[in-house]
């Protein structure tokens, strides 16, 4: 019977072999609970483009594109949060009678939709479904005073107002000025307007259009209100900065020339407080006492490799809140001053696309545009290093002495991160992918025509090793299992491809018959043994050994690309911004990841897709403009445990069953325990198994109590998705007689029932697996804490069990025959023996008569076991640590006695 079970266990290595194995890795295998809580990790993100401020309840809100909101307590520490899908933006925001209001455009379901929204406290947030369902429009600003809500912005010169921030009404607007920001002060609203105008207003409801200044070519963008006034800015004719003054927003006078702007942008924004104003616009910061006289200042705005000019930084908005000045700019700068005169910066992200990122063993690293290179100790705070160099470095690699970067203009090298040597030959090549594996670095060209080179220590370099039949763009290279992989994207009628190599030089194309003259490959990744390629036709395909390919449907979901293998999952993004994350055990069955929507997971699809990686219970992203997004894993508990319990047996004669037990709980746990519980018969034959059960059935207990009845499982999703995520060899089909159940159970002491449906007799293996994923093990877990089945054994029963986590466990082994007497169990196997196994048939050790070991009746104190007779008794008990792994125990009758048995593995404290 031994063997049997262990070919069988040969037989499932699509599931046993396969959990263990992802067990040992701590591999997460709930998609949705595995990935959660985006975060930006740079202090304020450089890829968001920040528009406006407000002060109250003792918070700083500020608000910007992709509806990203910020909150901090000082200006200076912020927290971010992103509503919605992401797909909308805030231009304005303002605080009063208890509430922030935010406009902008986009809403959930109408992206060209006004979009006004209001929250208590910065954090929770719900929008207006009036304003959006009937107002297209892109408002810009809002303010608040005399008891009315004023919102502006254009679609058509557009102003609404409201008592109540949720009741809005459209008010008509003389002549053609489309209002761009709004301010209230003095009794009167004032809002800036196209060309040389402005509008005003007492109530909110009823506009006048007074001209500012007679030049017909004066922009007028900003307006404030501070000191008793009114100010105006903008630029004049000769795109030189200008501001007005006026005390009754009807009647401006010009202020004094501003000097040193001639050619600029001018003022695009104005803030102001009760002693003086601060405007700002292109890479200019000047502040006022008066409005009348400016004066220049160093705005502490960030360099950014990325504008086309110097002058075009990118100022969104000025503005006072609390006790701040706020300067906010295009690439997520935020910089603060106390008087408008000495700024600090806020933001601390570069603003460079950020095209790679590893962790090295001891840090985070990623590199990007421009000569980039960033390193942080946990993914949250980064520091920039200095490079001297300009070169782009969009991929990473690295060997443990020495990290490796290829990019459009060459392969680099440094062991320090701070110096970079480039690799002649290459600085004329547009190297779009390296890997390190094997002892070897290899790089791949995107013109393919010059294909790859290699290198032992990643300074010294092959000359250029031609790719036959190569053609498209080279994306991606992996390596796992002793190959390198390399993809190429496929375009102008030339499908995708897949070539594999075992040292880098000589490379042989695989899958060409999956990938059709349309099929573009995104990208690929390696992890938990297989190789997940995503396709542009909505497929994937995976290999687990990079020979031989499986193509997969993955309609209905959106086109995915960007897989990333990262804390025990491959994960993937549609090819759309702000698409949410799916996340797949296997590269086949992919499910939506919780709070991933609208996370910034930008994918580039044939440049090489998202850049991830995940180490010490975090996962960093890095992306275009400097995004940096960290999210948790699960720090997993390490403590080893009891995870699953496999019976593979007969029923031998019509009416026969037999019992499974399982106790949940552990000291300091809480909450339920998953389980997935079945009992198999016709699936085996599709292993090689003759001889099954046509159509087993189980009934779950707890206690004494049933608790259900499964006959034939039925072919369900939501437990096809259980099967599929604990490891287990799927069913034949939905119409197979095979059962299983999946739940969540509260109470300690439970059991399944293992019989035939009818009449039936034949091979059958009934199983119980932990469900929790392995990456969201902590100590509050409930734990498996023995397993059990009880059964005649005929010539023998063997039972497998599988031990997960990261240490070795204490295991207390029992077959009890004389034993089972005191609770009035008859026939019983008079002298058991047992032996066991590890998961290479080795034996590992045996036991015939326990003899009353005091390690034993210790063991059994320890962990609940009812005592056994004495130590003469003839029942047998073993005690081994043993580190995770997949075992099986043997019970055979000495002398080959028959009788009924139990067997029992118990974790021990």
């Amino acid at each position: 019977m031994r063997l049997h079970f262990h070919t069988l266990v040969r037989h499932l290595a699509r599931s046993l072999v396969a959990l263990l194995c992802a067990l040992l890795s701590l591999v997460a295998v709930s998609s949705t609970h595995a990935q959660q809580n985006w975060r930006w990790a740079n202090s304020l993100p450089a890829s968001v483009q920040w528009k406006d401020v407000a002060f109250g309840n003792g918070l700083y809100v500020a608000v910007g594109a992709d509806t990203t909101v910020a909150t901090s307590p000082d200006g200076a520490t912020w927290t971010i949060r992103r509503m919605g899908n992401g797909q909308g933006v805030f231009n304005g925001i303002e605080f009063a009678n208890g509430q922030f209001v935010a406009v902008g455009m986009g809403s959930p379901t109408r992206t060209g939709a006004a979009l006004i929204m209001t929250s208590p406290d910065g954090a929770n947030w719900s929008i207006v479904d009036s304003v959006a369902a009937t107002v297209n429009a892109q408002l810009r600003d809002i303010a608040y005073g005399g008891g009315t809500w004023v919102a502006v912005g254009f679609g058509g010169a557009k102003v609404l107002s409201s008592t109540d921030a949720r009741t809005w009404t459209i008010r008509g607007t003389p002549g053609i000025a489309i209002p761009a920001k709004v301010t209230y002060g003095a009794g009167r609203f004032v809002a800036s307007g196209s060309g040389n105008t402005a509008l005003t207003s007492t109530d909110g409801i009823t506009w006048t259009n007074p001209t500012v200044t007679a030049s017909t070519n004066t922009l007028i963008e900003g307006a404030a209100f501070g000191s008793g006034k009114f100010v105006l800015v903008g630029r004049d004719s000769n795109f030189n900065a200008a501001a007005f003054t006026s005390t009754d927003g009807t009647t401006w006078t010009p202020a004094n020339p501003i000097a040193g702007t001639a050619n600029s942008t001018g003022f695009i924004a104005v803030g102001a407080s009760a002693t003086g104003f601060v405007a700002a616009g292109g890479n200019l910061v000047y502040s006022s006492v008066d409005g009348v006289t400016w004066t220049a200042r160093t705005s502490a705005l960030p360099s950014a490799p990325r504008q086309l000019s110097p002058i075009n930084e990118g100022v969104s908005s000025a503005t006072f809140a609390g006790t701040l000045f706020f300067v906010l700019g295009n690439y997520g700068s935020i910089t603060t001053s106390t008087d408008g005169t000495t700024w600090a910066r806020r933001s601390t992200g570069t603003v460079a696309d950020l095209g790679a990122v590893l962790h090295d063993g001891t840090r985070f690293v990623a590199s990007g545009s421009g000569g980039t290179v960033l390193t942080s100790a946990d993914g949250s705070a980064w520091t920039q290093l200095a490079t001297g160099s300009t070169a782009d470095f969009h991929e990473l690699a690295y060997n443990g002495t020495r990290y490796v970067t290829a990019g459009f203009n060459g392969i680099y090298h440094s062991t320090n991160l701070t110096t970079w040597t480039a690799v002649p030959g290459t600085t004329s090549d547009r190297w779009t992918a390296a890997a390190y594996g094997g002892g070897r670095f290899v790089a791949a060209n995107s013109a393919t025509t010059l294909g790859v080179r290699t290198s032992t220590d990643g300074a010294t370099w092959s000359t250029a090793i031609g790719i036959p039949g190569a053609g498209g763009n080279t994306n991606r290279l992996v390596y796992g299992g002793n190959i390198f992989v390399l993809t190429s994207t496929g375009f102008g009628g030339a499908p995708g491809k897949i070539y594999t190599s075992t040292d880098g030089t000589g490379w042989t194309q695989r899958a060409a018959t999956l990938l059709s003259s349309s099929t573009q490959i995104f990208t690929i990744d390696y992890g938990a043994g297989r190789f997940v390629a995503l396709t542009g036709d909505q497929r994937s395909l995976t290999s687990t050994d990079g020979i031989t390919w499986t193509s997969t449907a993955l309609s209905p979901l959106p086109s995915l690309n960007g897989v990333r293998f990262i804390g025990g999952q491959f994960f993937a993004t549609a090819n759309s911004y702000g698409s949410p994350a799916y996340a797949s055990t296997d590269g086949i069955t992919w499910t939506l990841v919780g709070d991933s929507a609208g996370s910034g997971f930008v994918d580039n699809g044939s440049s090489g897709g998202a850049k991830f990686a995940a180490a010490n219970g975090a996962v960093v992203f890095v992306g275009p403009s400097g995004m940096i997004l960290r999210g948790d894993l699960p720090v997993a508990s390490a403590a080893g445990r009891l995870i699953n319990l496999s019976v593979l047996t007969d029923i031998a004669a019509p009416g026969d069953s037999f019992t499974l037990g399982y106790v949940v709980g552990g000291t300091a746990t809480t909450g339920s325990k998953p389980l997935v519980i079945r009992a198999a018969g016709p699936s085996l034959g599709a292993l090689g198994v003759g001889g099954t059960l046509d159509d087993p059935k189980l009934e779950t207990f707890a206690g004494s109590t049933s608790t259900g009845v499964n006959d034939n499982w039925g072919g369900s999703a939501p437990l096809t998705a259980a099967l599929a995520a604990v490891g287990a060899f799927p069913y034949t089909g939905p119409t197979s007689r095979d059962s299983a159940v999946s739940a969540n159970i509260t109470t300690r002491d439970n059991s399944v029932a293992v019989s035939a449906a009818g009449a039936g007799t034949g091979t059958v293996i009934a199983e119980i697996y932990d469900a929790t994923p392995a990456a969201n093990f902590t100590a509050t877990t409930p734990r498996l804490l023995n397993v059990s089945v009880r059964k005649h054994l005929g010539t023998s029963l063997t039972a497998g069990f599988v031990l997960g986590g990261g240490s070795p466990t204490k295991v207390l082994i029992r077959a009890v025959g004389p034993g089972l007497a005191a609770f009035g169990v008859e026939g019983t196997v008079v002298d058991p023996q047992l032996t066991l196994f590890n998961s290479s048939s080795v034996r590992i050790d045996s036991n015939d008569n326990w003899g009353g070991s005091a390690a034993l009746t210790a063991a059994f104190n320890s962990v609940g076991a009812f005592a056994l007779p004495g130590a003469t008794s003839r029942d047998a008990a073993l005690l081994v640590t043993l580190p995770p792994g997949l075992y099986s125990v043997e019970v055979t009758g000495v002398a080959n006695t028959t009788g009924t048995a139990l067997v029992e593995v118990y974790e021990v404290p």
